[in-house]
């Protein structure tokens, strides 16, 4: 069973992220075969690739042209998928762990029921030390070990219900690192392949609608995937959807998710959900935005100083009870005032 499923390793750089991912693929004696496509500028190690076959890993490595854009990235991901000859596919960062146990259950669900297109679990977020320079340097939320990505079962039967089930719930759950059947993300791949969008979020908003709308897809309620919060990860260098909403490039691609989907999908209930999906987050848009611009400069002084009393008083309770590593959220913080004590 573990033979039928490839992860495709999406690289772009952090070297040392691949080393480790390797490194535990093999000391967690995982089977399933690794495809690792490249977008970086320069071709990955040959000391990660010889590990690999010492130690008999099924695994091709594929050196793609420069992910300069999402549009290359996307396409990367699909000529990779075309290469990959197994029955399912998932696709995978190099800064994560998948977790066996979940990962055969979903395998055995796919095999069972063949109008399931997709299966995955949730992601369990973490911070660890900078791996690179090996200090004890925390990056990402200064307290955080949650779950992330956890909804319930899309098993409708109805194609419309599943993105209604998907758009309108108040947290949407995407299916990025969710496992699939190969020719279903090949088939929705091919249409993404050829839109040109300045946000990844589109890219994957449209990658999700398309999944939903295919098939059922199932979430176990058990840790997928461990999930590294960093610095470097693609989660944090984009910008947030509530950022660029109601700017006039976001409202011009906007169109184009619309008319895509309009041809893809050919049917009129979907431009219903879009316009309330897209409501709610000019709602949420407008909280996020609030700007201290709008606010006197009186104002802004005194929200300023019950802020840092605030933070006399709760964080040295916070910093021994869980900050005993350098942080970079507290480093940034201290910057903007003079006097550091």
């Amino acid at each position: 069973m573990e033979n039928n499923l490839t992860i495709l390793v999406l690289l772009k750089g952090r070297e040392e992220y691949t080393e480790r991912f390797v490194e535990y693929f093999i000391k967690s004696k995982l089977k399933y075969k690794l495809f690792f496509a490249d977008g970086d500028k320069k071709p990955i190690s040959k000391k990660i690739l010889n590990k690999l076959k010492k130690c008999n890993v099924d695994f091709q490595y594929q050196k793609f042209e420069f992910d300069i854009n999402y549009r290359k990235f996307i396409n990367k991901i699909y000529r990779a998928l075309n290469l990959i000859k197994t029955k399912y596919v998932m696709l995978f960062d190099n800064d994560d762990f998948p977790q066996k146990y979940s990962i055969n259950k979903c395998l055995l669900k796919l095999k069972n029921s063949k109008d399931i297109i997709g299966c995955g679990g949730y992601l369990i977020n973490f911070n660890l030390f900078n791996f690179q320079n090996k200090k004890n340097y925390l990056s990402g939320n200064a307290i955080n070990l949650s779950k992330i990505n956890f909804g319930s079962n899309f098993n409708n039967s109805s194609s419309i219900k599943r993105l209604n089930a998907f758009l309108l719930k108040k947290k949407n759950i995407n299916t990025v690192n969710d496992i699939f059947r190969t020719n279903i993300l090949k088939k929705n791949y091919k249409i993404l392949k050829n839109l040109k969008f300045d946000y990844i979020f589109f890219y994957f908003l449209v990658a999700d609608i398309l999944n939903y709308y295919t098939g059922k897809i199932y979430k176990i309620k058990l840790p997928f995937i461990i999930h590294q919060h960093h610095p470097h990860g693609l989660s944090v260098k984009m910008k947030n959807i509530y950022e660029t909403t109601g700017n006039k490039n976001f409202l011009k691609q906007k169109k184009i998710v619309y008319k895509v989907l309009g041809q893809e999908l050919k049917n009129k209930k979907i431009n219903i959900l879009l316009d309330k999906y897209f409501s709610e987050i000019d709602k949420k848009s407008q909280i996020y935005k609030l700007k201290f611009k709008k606010l006197k400069k009186n104002d802004r002084i005194n929200i300023l100083n019950k802020t840092g009393e605030f933070l006399k008083l709760n964080y040295q309770i916070l910093k021994n009870k869980y900050l005993k590593y350098d942080n970079s959220h507290i480093t940034k913080f201290l910057k903007t005032f003079k006097n550091k004590k």
